[in-house]
């Protein structure tokens, strides 16, 4: 008798889940069915109580409505994309912000692809989510610091408002495959909080914290 990972039952500690109550695949792209000169940003559909990968595409979102941000673009030009309601595709690179990435609105995708990497500077967080937002997405993203000293570096706060609360009970949030690294051998960098999850339902689906 064997679990998902290959080994025999009791022959190292193992935790195995029959179903999962809540959860939702990671965003993707893909190419329009009808015309594959044209790319879309998939959203897969929250499911609960269920096992296993979905293959089901979700919401299909064109690129119309998506900034891709390429190496060298500002934080502030990617924030004005997002609060005018464009979802965020951060393409490979290295991204020294100048301010957090903050999402301010519902249902907003910041997918980073290729390993993206976003360097905070100044103490300041790499990513902002403001409370009370249902439906928002972050994923595929590296973060690490450049200063010696950081406070929190991905933050997701808290609105304690009682339709918030509905809100995102309806509609939760999302955090996946996400990667923080703090300090190294040529990187002598520290931070009090590496992730600070203050809003309820909020999933985190692969979360690589390391120091």
């Amino acid at each position: 008798d064997e679990n998902f990972c290959g080994r025999s039952h009791g022959s190292k500690q193992t935790v195995r889940k029959e179903e999962v109550p809540l959860v939702a695949d990671k965003p993707y792209i893909s190419v329009e069915p009808g015309d594959h000169t044209r790319f879309q940003l998939n959203v897969p559909l929250l499911r609960r109580n269920s096992r296993g990968a979905s293959w089901e595409p979700g919401a299909s979102i064109p690129f119309e409505e998506v900034h891709l941000a390429l190496p060298g673009e500002t934080a502030t030009l990617m924030n004005t994309y997002l609060a005018s309601g464009h979802h965020l595709v951060i393409s490979p690179g290295i991204y020294d912000l100048e301010v957090p990435i903050h999402v301010t609105l519902p249902n907003i995708v910041v997918l980073c692809i290729g390993l993206a990497t976003l360097r905070p500077s100044n103490g300041m967080a790499a990513i902002l989510v403001d409370g009370g937002l249902p439906g928002v997405r972050i994923a595929g993203c590296l973060v690490e610091p450049i200063d010696q000293s950081s406070g929190t570096l991905v933050q997701w706060q808290r609105d304690l408002a009682p339709s918030s609360l509905r809100n995102t009970f309806d509609n939760p949030g999302h955090i996946h495959d996400l990667f923080v690294r703090v300090g190294g051998p040529d990187n002598q960098t520290s931070a009090k909080v590496m992730v600070q999850v203050d809003e309820d339902n909020v999933v985190g689906d692969n979360l690589w914290l390391w120091r």
